[in-house]
């Protein structure tokens, strides 16, 4: 998920890519799940999925996002983790 602004964001699943709109809330004290959602600290909707990587920091531009989808793509294939 990529916030790029107080009220949109976009989901990047592989080559797909989902925008949506709602508004951003305060940051909380609450912790970040990876595959899953933290409800007031109530953890649940897991994905029973493998997350080969994932990643947190400010909102990317959609050059930004990309570049890094590829530089991704460079470790994990140097890696031979032969990721899909």
């Amino acid at each position: 998920m990529n916030r790029s602004s107080s009220s949109t964001y976009r989901i990047r699943k592989r080559d797909q890519i989902f925008t949506g709109s709602e508004p951003a809330t305060s940051l909380t004290n609450l912790e970040i799940p990876i595959s899953g959602r933290n409800s007031n600290g109530i953890f649940g909707n897991f994905s029973s999925k493998e997350t080969s990587f994932s990643f947190m920091g400010e909102g990317l531009t959609p050059t930004e996002e990309n570049n890094l989808v590829i530089a991704i793509n460079q470790l994990q294939t140097d890696l031979k983790r032969n990721v899909v």
